[in-house]
């Protein structure tokens, strides 16, 4: 009630079972989001309600970068924030902003991993760990490490529309 916009949230629940890769796969179930590039296209940009999206926020915080074609297994989460979001951020875009929301170190061990193979040679291996350094659980770490593979040639046939 307090935010004069439409907040739509893409879970890690969602991400995880979609099995999303890159941003366009995740954002395709946010409505009034649609991608302005393929999904596998270098840069990946985005319309927000028929506008232009061309403010990204990790964390909350402006990003800056150049590359727009950002990396999921570090990402709890995606939020899209919809309408002008110069009420709430003092500048943006007419449509909306997307804001990642990184994984941060958990203070309970867990590991999780996760092997995949797909069309186009696609073949996946991720594991991600956290968990506590120390006894009284003050200090703790997150390591993600995530190996994809896809052959060069099914990349240059899938962005031809050729199989």
């Amino acid at each position: 009630m307090d935010v004069p916009q439409s907040v739509e949230v893409v879970p890690q629940k969602l991400l995880d079972e979609q099995r999303a890769v890159v941003p366009n796969e995740a954002l395709r179930n946010v409505s009034g989001a649609s991608a302005a590039q393929p999904a596998y296209s270098p840069f990946q940009s985005y319309n927000l309600r028929g506008f232009a999206a061309n403010n990204f926020y990790t964390d909350g915080l402006l990003d800056i970068g150049l590359d727009r074609t950002y990396w999921l297994g570090n990402i709890e989460r995606i939020e899209v924030l919809k309408d002008p979001a110069s009420m709430l951020y003092g500048g943006g875009d007419a449509g909306g902003i997307i804001n990642y929301v990184t994984k941060k170190p958990q203070d309970v061990q867990q590991l999780h991993a996760l092997a995949s193979l797909g069309n186009y040679d696609y073949k996946q291996l991720l594991v991600d760990t956290t968990g506590p350094v120390n006894a009284s659980r003050s200090v703790t770490y997150r390591l993600i490490a995530d190996l994809q593979m896809v052959h060069p040639s099914s990349i240059a046939s899938r962005t031809a529309g050729t199989s």
